[in-house]
């Protein structure tokens, strides 16, 4: 008996010899430059928990792809930590706050057409917001989630170091990001300005032609906004229609509003104006809808703006009274004063 467990033991050993060697040797054979010898671009995300290789799909995602190399390779990363951590989920990095909410100060438009879908673990993407992606946070996906699709921009697949992304936590730092490129379509990739602006402005143009096909109603109440309609950085549409004093309200104020609150179709579903009182609110405290308090603080004391609002910043996918889910909504909105 002694001598089989002797025999297991002997057996285990040299198994896990055997694995540990064959570990070693994937790690040679990168350092050795084999690993990276299929023509590609290549980002090396060195962490203080190891080296993670991605495969940058430079063929379906040439604007994500350029910007992030550009960001890279200004050493913007160096020193980075990962912000935010959802366990067997994703990994998120790039804000230099560690708050999730700021980058390094711009965006671009998501990429529709990205080959790579979220139907698998380790892509790593650009987060976005309202179709905008952020100039330098990303993140790194633990599992699979087709409803990230169309949302966000993944522009690469782990090639080597799954065990690196598996150890790595909140707090934890990448020490540097190195750009490889192979071949010879990788190395004419260019990452120069104009080709950033001509990229862009397709994907923009390409966002707006599947907006148009899927949102009809919406295109045509942005229409009625006129030549002066602006969008804001996420996404909501308005024009001014009447100028304000200059007098803006701050987080924590009360102020003095009137509204007449509309469908995308025009149907009007609630009025202070109608009611002929005024509707008295703390804003930038979440008391309302997060486009009204952004609307607002961006208001000045006097001023009125039509504004069309998203679903993500209106009620959401939730049914609120005669708000179907996912609803845009209008809103003429007048800034009365401010308490």
């Amino acid at each position: 008996m002694i001598k089989r467990i002797s025999a297991v033991l002997l057996l285990l050993l040299i198994s896990a010899a055997l694995l540990s060697a064959k570990g070693q040797a994937t790690e040679d054979q990168y350092k050795k430059g084999k690993s990276l010898a299929n023509p590609g671009i290549y980002a090396k995300i060195n962490t203080d928990k190891g080296t993670m290789i991605f495969e940058l799909d430079f063929a379906t995602a040439p604007l994500t792809v350029l910007n992030f190399i550009n960001v890279a390779e200004e050493g913007f990363y160096n020193g980075m930590e990962f912000y935010r951590n959802i366990e067997n989920y994703a990994l998120f990095s790039g804000d230099p706050a560690n708050s999730g909410n700021t980058d390094i100060g711009y965006n671009f438009p998501v990429e529709m057409d990205s080959a790579l879908k979220y139907e698998m673990p380790g892509l790593i993407s650009m987060d976005a917001v309202s179709g905008m992606s952020s100039g330098s946070r990303f993140f790194i996906t633990r599992t699979s989630d087709p409803v990230l699709n169309g949302k966000y921009t993944a522009f690469g697949k782990l090639l080597e170091g799954s065990s690196t992304l598996g150890k790595l936590k909140r707090g934890h730092k990448i020490t540097s990001v190195e750009i490889i490129r192979t071949g010879s379509e990788a190395l004419s990739f260019k990452t120069d300005d104009a080709t950033f602006n001509h990229l862009s402005k397709n994907a923009l143009d390409r966002q707006l032609e599947t907006f148009k096909v899927e949102n009809p109603g919406v295109v045509a109440a942005i229409g009625s906004l006129g030549e002066g309609v602006q969008k804001t950085l996420t996404g909501i549409y308005y024009s001014i229609t009447r100028p304000g004093n200059g007098v803006k309200p701050q987080n924590g104020d009360t102020v003095s509003v009137h509204y007449t609150a509309m469908m995308i179709d025009g149907t009007v579903f609630d009025s202070s104006v109608a009611r002929g009182k005024p509707f008295d609110f703390s804003v930038g405290t979440q008391s309302v809808i997060a486009g009204w308090d952004e609307t607002l603080l961006a208001m000045s004391v006097g001023e009125q703006r039509s504004v069309i609002i998203p679903p993500n910043l209106a009620y959401g996918d939730i049914q609120t009274g005669p708000i179907a889910p996912n609803s845009w909504l209008i809103f003429q909105v007048e800034l009365i004063g401010i308490k």
